[in-house]
């Protein structure tokens, strides 16, 4: 939500609107949401030419002015919290916010999305696969962060914190080596508890 409210400042807007939640999403590029996008061949930099074009520029709102959501945006939560109540998710998550966008299906976002073959049905299986099935027999992150979503969830948040370290230290070799190292053990220990 914080890379949809910056985009809609980058764009000027005075809502937040489904297009904004797609940037801000590939701009998170994390877990099965950046892993679709990759196989349906949807770059941040065509994604943001296509939205652009579309919805046009303006002058780009300082970031300490409050933006609303739409109401394309509130239905757009309200679904994706049907969708993790539906995968029995205790909390909703990047991958609940892009079903969100296309459950809604009206937006410019949501027509771009399946262009590229993504779909409801398409990413719910994929989410279903990803998870090992975990959703489907009810047993999903636990609000302690136990069980394979939760533990999932929690080797996300380290490589976004990981990742901005690397940001930090782009200009020490030593640093990045080591940031590399990081990355492959949770891509290991991801496929070790199932979340390949």
């Amino acid at each position: 939500m914080f890379f949809a409210r910056y985009e809609a400042s980058v764009l000027g807007s005075r809502t937040i609107e489904a297009e904004h939640l797609l940037l801000g999403l590939i701009r998170d590029g994390k877990g099965a949401v950046a892993e679709a996008f990759e196989v349906a061949g949807l770059s941040d930099r065509d994604a943001r030419a296509q939205i652009e074009a579309q919805a046009g520029m303006r002058e780009r709102l300082p970031t300490s002015v409050e933006i609303p959501f739409s109401g394309a945006m509130q239905r757009i939560l309200r679904y994706a919290m049907e969708q993790a109540d539906a995968l029995k998710h205790r909390e909703i998550g990047r991958e609940h916010l892009l079903l969100g966008i296309l459950t809604d299906g009206s937006s410019f976002s949501a027509r771009m999305l399946k262009t590229h073959g993504i779909t409801v049905e398409s990413f719910r299986d994929r989410l279903t696969h990803v998870s090992g099935d975990v959703a489907h027999h009810g047993s999903g992150a636990a609000a302690d962060g136990s069980g394979p979503l939760g533990v999932i969830a929690s080797l996300e948040d380290i490589r976004t914190l990981v990742d901005e370290l690397a940001r930090h230290c782009a200009k020490d070799a030593m640093a990045q080596t080591l940031i590399r190292q990081i990355h492959l053990h949770l891509t290991a220990l991801r496929r070790q508890i199932g979340g390949t």
